[in-house]
């Protein structure tokens, strides 16, 4: 793509990257549930693991309604 500068002048400026897309399977969200299961979290990062336990949770259930649909 071209940009045309103050001076009038023309140069090309490199496009930008689109950040490659990120997807999540089923065996992944049971991994990282087992995972978060399993750990030892300590009394500060309770409440934000707790968090994130429900967020990777809902995604699951998204993910396992959505592979029930397709069958």
């Amino acid at each position: 793509m071209a940009i045309i500068s103050k001076s009038g002048k023309s140069h090309y400026a490199p496009q930008e990257e689109k950040p490659p897309k990120v997807s999540f399977a089923i065996r992944d969200t049971e991994f990282l549930i087992r995972l978060i299961l399993a750990s030892q979290i300590e009394g500060k990062d309770v409440e934000i693991a707790s968090k994130v336990l429900g967020k990777i949770k809902k995604i699951h259930e998204k993910l396992i309604l959505k592979s029930q649909e397709i069958m």
